[in-house]
């Protein structure tokens, strides 16, 4: 059964990648705003996250991934385990609120 999580992420030390959630559910959806008050760039994606090498989200940006909409041809989705999205943060202690719809 799917279930809605939320939660906010803190990014202590930019140039070092945080995992957003540390759960191996899958996930169908996920929905991130980088907060108001952050000076420069949050940064998303895998593992190797890094300044420059991921999506760039500005102060007050909104990024959304639903990597659980696409199917193969068998019809399996395509979501793939919460515990693979990072972020990082081109400053010390930047944010990143999250909404995630899960499996």
């Amino acid at each position: 059964m799917a279930e809605l999580l939320s939660g906010t992420k803190d990014i202590p030390s930019a140039g070092t990648a945080v995992q957003i959630k540390n759960v191996s559910r899958k996930v169908l959806y996920l929905h991130l705003h980088a907060r108001t008050g952050n000076t420069n760039n949050v940064w998303f994606g895998d593992s190797t996250v890094a300044a420059n090498l991921g999506k760039p989200i500005a102060a007050n940006g909104t990024f959304t991934i639903e990597p659980g909409q696409y199917r193969d041809v068998s019809g399996q989705s395509h979501a793939v385990p919460f515990s693979s999205f990072y972020v990082d943060a081109d400053t010390n202690g930047n944010d990143v609120e999250w909404v995630a719809l899960v499996l």
